[in-house]
């Protein structure tokens, strides 16, 4: 959800905080937990891809 954000220039700025505003977590922990995604290789398409494979 929020790298997808991140991904899209009209929801980017802001999102970290909105995003963590309505998961109910600190928005450093959700801002380090992208951090760490990010580090490791994934973006907002493969974890979509992911997500439609484990739901389909």
């Amino acid at each position: 959800m929020a790298l997808e954000a991140l991904a899209d220039p009209g929801w980017a700025r802001g999102a970290i905080m909105r995003i963590a505003e309505e998961l109910g977590v600190h928005r450093e922990a959700l801002r380090t937990w992208v951090r760490k995604a990010q580090a490791a290789g994934e973006d907002a398409l493969s974890l979509s891809a992911d997500r439609d494979a484990r739901l389909a």
